[in-house]
C-alpha cells in the first residue's frame, strides 16, 4: 500500500528534527539506520511522537524482519521481498529494490515507516480508542 503525501510529510518532519537532519536529506528511499544514521532507541521514539501527534500507536517491534536472504550484491533476495511483501501487504518495500542490507533495521525506511502509519490509522489504531492495545500486525507465516 503506498503512503500517503501527508503521512510522509510528517515522517520526514518528525524523523528529520529526531536525527537532526535538515528535511531535505531525506526521502521517501532513505533506509532510517543506514543511511539517515537512526538506531533502534530512535525508532521507537519515532513511535511515541506519531502516537503524540497523531493519536496512532505504532509497534515497529511487531515487523517480524526474520530470514532474509540475500544476494550475493547484499539486496534482498526476490524470494524474500515476495515473502515479506506478503507477510505485510501494507509496509512499502518498494524503496529497498537494489539497496544493500545489513541487517533487518536496513528493512525500515522513511516510505515504510510512512506505510506503516497509514496502515494503524486506516485501522482505527488511536491511542484514545484502543488504550490497551496496540494495532495488530498480521503475523508472519510459519
Amino acid at each position: 500500500m503506498p503512503e500517503t503525501d501527508e503521512t510522509l510529510a510528517i515522517v520526514i518532519e518528525e524523523l528529520s528534527d529526531l536525527l537532526a537532519l535538515e528535511p531535505g536529506e531525506l526521502s521517501a528511499e532513505t533506509q532510517v539506520t543506514d543511511e539517515a544514521g537512526g538506531e533502534s532507541i530512535e525508532l521507537l521514539e519515532f513511535a511515541f511522537r506519531i502516537e503524540k501527534r497523531l493519536g496512532v500507536r505504532l509497534r515497529i517491534q511487531d515487523l517480524d524482519f526474520k530470514d532474509l536472504e540475500l544476494t550475493p550484491q547484499g539486496t534482498l533476495a526476490p524470494a524474500t521481498l515476495a515473502r515479506l511483501s506478503a507477510q505485510y501487504p501494507f509496509y512499502n518495500f518498494a524503496p529497498l529494490a537494489g539497496k544493500k542490507i545489513h541487517n533487518r533495521l536496513s528493512l525500515i525506511t522513511v516510505a515504510g515507516l510512512a506505510s506503516l502509519v497509514d496502515h494503524a490509522r486506516s485501522h482505527g489504531a488511536t491511542a484514545g480508542s484502543l488504550p490497551d492495545s496496540p494495532v495488530e500486525l498480521p503475523q508472519p507465516r510459519a
